[in-house]
């Protein structure tokens, strides 16, 4: 009989080897499950056991998981679809950063993959050792070597985990209880610097609300307020509404929000108010107590059986969605009662809002049409929208329970194409707009082929340490390409010097750079072709004429925002040597070249539809065909 041996800590692996080498001498093969252990795995090369390699996914599989996935979430909401809570959850808004579940299910389909490499071996090896797995997918891992007539160990440090579930809970705990402080300072801050809701009473005259956000950078010395999220549609509408029709965005500061209110205060170009103003302190009590009587006497309900490439997930989603409670935001909670008090204030004819199935965004249009069931809410897709966008797609009974905009408008066509595709919306409830936030696209200009070939490489870096596998693999083939230079490009929230720190940057190839320029078209104006993971980066490329190569970090779910585009992209994984892809690029004629760069621009101008007069008229509900 095979032998699974799951061990989570290095410790207890160095225990085991100084004890048992002989016995581990049968372990020719490993699953690494953990991305970044690589103690773990510098233990295992040491004792040469030698590591079963994770595969990547054909399209079809990756459709079939995510079909699977959005079928399993879809299952728990029509158990939870009244609960206000269950919406208020990562969890249910699938979100591919916020929540667990893509990561966990990934970990646990690698794992089924590397299983069945492992039960083709007719005699040695005969163990396979799974390291440091989460614990959330423990009793998956064991419930599938079962299945597969394996004998399964679990060797852990005692109590180990219940000191780790309590740190986390002590760090839960804290956090929740900073949330609750920086709510009350977000309100009296607010209410300090720009205006009380005593002082906004009920108007008759019909208002068109945009629900938005505001950072420092977003209004200028003169008093002009730029959208960060739509653009320069607040005054577009205005120039375009009736005299019985206002036109007020609500805003959310992010980073310092201090400083944001202040200056919205000069704001001259539009009607702009902080969202807090919209807040009562006793909304924060009512929060409280709703979620205090959940957490003590109520959980999520849940179905039996949850199938994932057709092993039941199930414990897994009741291991992340017995946690989830703790994890619900309150600020973003607090948008249910905001909603409320909005539509006490104002006759909210019409509500513009972002469209990422956010736990805010719920909550705004659930506390708006508790109070004003007539309001009709347009949701924007502001952004791309890759395979991982798991929550901008839905089930069946998602779209019946879940607070949803009446209307969807995207950036063009090929957005629309990818919900209604895989999101189970009606065709009638989707419209291609424009692209508010990418308006600057029409002005880089594209650029000729290098004749002398590929030369320098722009890797342009995502704002969070999922990056490092990028990095990393940059660093080992940067090294064998001498002739080559790799640009490396530091997102501005995570910049390179936090972002060394998370790596073993040493022994670095004099061909990597850091890049210094301060625009990113500059950076992909001076590069040959751009390598990437999940950046946007990479539709600008193209727009500018630059061939692009995705690389595949092994995701269950692609972060690609090009996933559906082949022509002008190249694809490379762990496993796979840059430098073929970079020579397939340069083996191409002029005639292949500009062949296959056409196709990709008529892709992105099908993704980013420009900004017009009869584009932003769509933003008026009353206006679309047949939504009367």
């Amino acid at each position: 009989m095979k032998t699974i041996i799951i061990i989570q800590n290095q410790l207890v692996l160095r225990i085991l080897l100084s004890i048992a080498k002989i016995f581990f001498r049968s372990f020719t093969f490993y699953y690494f499950f953990c991305e970044g252990s690589t103690n773990l795995k510098q233990l295992c090369d040491r004792y040469n056991i030698k590591e079963i390699r994770k595969k990547g996914f054909s399209k079809d599989a990756k459709n079939r998981v995510l079909k699977d996935y959005l079928l399993g979430i879809d299952k728990i909401a029509d158990e939870n679809g009244s609960d206000l809570l269950w919406w208020a959850t990562n969890f249910a808004a699938k979100n591919r950063f916020l929540s667990p579940m893509q990561k966990l299910l990934s970990d646990i389909t690698h794992f089924n993959s590397a299983l069945n490499t492992f039960m083709t071996f007719d005699t040695s090896p005969c163990k396979l050792l799974v390291l440091n797995p989460n614990s959330a997918t423990i009793e998956t891992i064991r419930q599938i070597s079962t299945d597969n007539h394996c004998l399964c160990r679990y060797f852990r440090v005692p109590f180990l985990n219940t000191i780790l579930n309590f740190i986390q809970s002590a760090k839960r705990g804290r956090e929740f209880l900073k949330s609750i402080f920086a709510a009350y300072l977000r309100i009296y801050t607010a209410k300090r610097i720009f205006m009380s809701l005593k002082s906004a009473p009920r108007n008759s005259d019909a208002i068109r609300l945009i629900k938005s956000f505001v950072y420092p950078g977003s209004i200028g010395h003169s008093g002009n307020y730029k959208d960060p999220f739509f653009g320069n549609l607040g005054e577009k509408l205005s120039s375009n509404s009736c005299q019985q029709e206002r036109v007020i965005t609500v805003a959310l500061g992010f980073s310092n929000f201090k400083e944001c209110y202040k200056k919205l205060r000069h704001v001259t170009s539009s009607s702009i108010v902080p969202f807090e103003c919209f807040l009562k302190y006793r909304d924060i009590g009512s929060a409280l107590r709703r979620w205090f009587k959940k957490a003590a006497f109520g959980s999520f309900q849940l179905p039996k059986e949850i199938l994932i490439s057709e092993f039941n997930a199930e414990p897994v989603f009741r291991q992340v969605l017995s946690k989830e409670v703790w994890s619900i935001s309150l600020l973003q909670l607090l948008h249910f009662y905001a909603g409320k008090n909005l539509s006490d204030c104002y006759n909210v004819k019409e509500c513009i809002i972002t469209f990422e199935n956010n736990p805010w965004e719920k909550m705004l249009m659930k506390g708006l049409r508790d109070k004003n069931p007539n309001v009709k809410i347009i949701g924007y897709q502001h952004a791309v929208v890759p395979q991982s966008a798991a929550g901008m797609f839905f089930g069946k009974n998602e779209l019946k329970l879940s607070p949803q905009p009446d209307l969807i408008l995207t950036t063009g066509k090929i957005p629309a194409d990818i919900l209604i595709k895989h999101g189970n919306f009606p065709s009638d409830r989707i419209y291609p707009s424009c692209a508010l936030r990418y308006e600057y696209l029409t002005k880089i200009k594209q650029t000729n082929r290098n004749k002398e070939g590929i030369n320098q490489v722009l890797v342009p870096l995502e704002g969070d340490k999922d990056v490092i596998p990028l990095v990393e693999y940059v660093k080992e083939q940067s090294s064998s390409m001498q002739d080559k230079t790799f640009r490396l490009r530091a997102h501005p929230s995570l910049p390179f010097e936090r972002l060394v720190k998370r790596l073993k940057w040493h022994d670095v190839p004099e061909n990597i750079e850091i890049s210094q320029n301060k625009s990113v078209i500059d950076d992909i104006n001076e590069c040959d072709v751009v390598l990437y993971w999940g950046t946007t980066v990479a539709l600008e490329a193209i727009v500018a004429g630059k061939p692009v190569i995705h690389f595949d970090r092994g995701d269950l779910l692609s972060f690609d925002p090009l996933f559906e585009l082949d022509s002008f992209k190249w694809e490379v994984d762990r496993t796979k040597d840059l430098q073929i892809a970079i020579a397939q690029i340069e083996s191409l004629s002029d005639e292949q070249f500009e062949l296959l760069r056409q196709k990709a621009s008529n892709y992105i101008e099908q993704y980013f539809f420009p900004i017009t007069d009869k584009a932003i008229a769509k933003f008026n509900y009353f206006r679309i065909p047949n939504q009367h």
